[in-house]
């Protein structure tokens, strides 16, 4: 039974943090795909969905693609390599199955019931519990509730940090969810958009879980395709189990969820010492220009500016109405900004949302890119003593 077809209601319309070790996790390149996990059934477009699949403009690859991280499939004789939707195929072949980092509505809506574990990582910045609200009052059918402050370094005094691998794989049991499982994970209506999901995408990507990708466009996308929404009361105690397993993960048995987290996809402060004095990688701000720049002020006790170096691309920019801009125009704004997606990046902002809506937007346009993530973010090297920032220059 599709998802969308499951008699819900229907929407009405109108601390300092030292380095991760590389000795964490198995580390592999992002986004890998087997070619011959979609011999058998090739992906094509529908004429009946034409529209959205140019639309969205993303990219299906070809077979000979697979290896760089693209999905392979057949093409329309009509449809346009630049302008085709990525419609992975979920059905059982041989290999392995790594999802795009971008679902659409439509695909999500042909999946079998209990085919996907859905995921709403609604959160709110400053409050506590509106992100779990939000789940109360409304979700796609089936999903459970990510809470991104709870499955995260509890013991950490910066906000949204990784939580250690034993600790998420605690979350990720209480949530449901094995290895092998397709992970969709969306927000819902609050402030920030879609980004808060784009952190949940990377949280789990880089804790080793290929089969996970985000909902293009979150609840709100799905309401206007009228999809069902579950607004019945949640089990407060099942929305409150990834939490507790976090805290207790240190004195439970082992979890089940094996995480294998990929250390060299992930910074802390000193990396970015080094980045910033060596150049080996580039550095992307992925803030609004005025905090890039310290036009604005910024929380008690962290300076305005931005690291040495850094190259401004905020997350903003890379999405209009809710959803990723078409993958042409993403390329376009990343070579605006100066930014080589051939070379190896990290990315930070304040919490670690909006630069991980940057590395998912790297990865639509050149799958397999390098990217990194500065986990502390602005939050951490804001408040450091005695590190560099480029600070604007005093009236």
């Amino acid at each position: 039974m599709p998802i969308a077809a499951t008699g819900c209601k229907l929407p009405r319309r109108a601390t300092m943090r030292p380095a991760l070790g590389a000795g964490a996790g198995a580390a592999r390149p992002p986004l890998r795909v087997a070619a011959s996990a979609f011999a058998r059934s090739p992906v094509v477009c529908s004429s009946s969905s034409q529209s959205s699949c140019t639309r969205r403009g993303l990219l299906l690859g070809t077979a000979s693609g697979a290896a760089a991280g693209v999905l392979s499939g057949s093409l329309p004789a009509s449809a346009s390599p630049a302008h085709t939707l990525l419609r992975p195929d979920l059905r059982p072949a041989g290999g392995s199955t790594v999802l795009p980092p971008l679902v659409d509505v439509e695909w999500l809506q042909q999946q079998a019931a209990g085919q996907v574990k859905l995921l709403d990582a609604s959160w709110h910045p400053g409050a506590p519990g509106a992100g779990a609200a939000d789940f109360q009052a409304g979700r796609i059918p089936g999903a459970r509730f990510c809470d991104l402050a709870a499955i995260s370094d509890t013991s950490a005094s910066l906000p949204l940090m990784l939580p250690s691998p034993a600790a998420f794989g605690a979350a990720a049991d209480a949530l449901g969810i094995s290895p092998q499982d397709i992970v969709v994970v969306y927000d819902g209506r609050g402030p920030l958009g879609q980004f808060t999901a784009a952190r949940a995408w990377w949280m789990w990507h880089v804790m080793g879980h290929d089969r996970v990708a985000m909902l293009d466009g979150g609840l709100p996308a799905w309401e206007a395709a009228d999809g069902a929404v579950d607004a019945s009361p949640a089990n407060p105690k099942q929305v409150a189990a990834p939490a507790a397993a976090v805290q207790h993960s240190a004195v439970w048995n082992p979890p089940r969820y094996r995480a294998q987290l990929q250390a060299d996809e992930v910074r802390g402060w000193q990396d970015m010492m080094r980045s910033m004095h060596s150049g080996w990688e580039q550095i992307v701000d992925a803030r609004p220009a005025d905090r890039y720049y310290g036009r604005l002020p910024e929380a008690p006790g962290l300076k305005a500016g931005h690291i040495p170096g850094a190259i401004n691309l905020p997350a903003a920019s890379l999405l209009s109405g809710g959803r990723f801009l078409p993958v042409a125009d993403l390329r376009s704004q990343f070579a605006s900004a100066g930014v080589d997606l051939t070379r190896p990046m990290v990315m930070y902002c304040m919490t670690g949302i909006q630069a991980a809506t940057v590395v998912l937007a790297a990865q639509l346009v050149a799958p397999g890119a390098r990217c990194a993530l500065y986990d502390g973010g602005w939050s951490e090297w804001g408040g450091l003593p005695g590190v560099p920032i480029v600070q604007p220059p005093v009236a």
